[in-house]
């Protein structure tokens, strides 16, 4: 086999391999956007079986973090704590505020 007809066997190799693993990914994405689509329509007829209705587009709910974070800090504050110790804490820190207000 000359080197030329070896190097066209090589690349005709190459190139099939490649055609096969597009058309591999591509079989990969179909398949991953019929289960994304197939679970979409999942979750809304649950929703609409539950009585829930999903958000109008650019209408997010309001974002609960603040009472979120203070719930937290709530709960946070007399975990595995004696009361004096949250109340040293407590003094501390609002000798800080105070200090950082001044």
């Amino acid at each position: 086999m000359s080197p030329a007809m070896r190097q066209d066997f090589i690349s005709g190799l190459v190139r099939a391999r490649h055609e096969k693993k597009e058309e591999g990914l591509a079989a990969q994405l179909v398949k991953w956007t019929q289960r994304a689509l197939s679970q979409r329509l999942q979750l809304e007829t649950r929703l609409a079986e539950l009585g829930a209705t999903p958000p109008a587009p650019g209408h997010a709910p309001a974002n609960p973090r603040a009472e979120l974070v203070a719930a937290h800090a709530a709960f946070k504050q007399g975990q595995g704590a004696g009361s004096s110790a949250v109340r040293t804490r407590l003094a501390w820190k609002h000798a800080y505020q105070e200090q950082l207000e001044e």
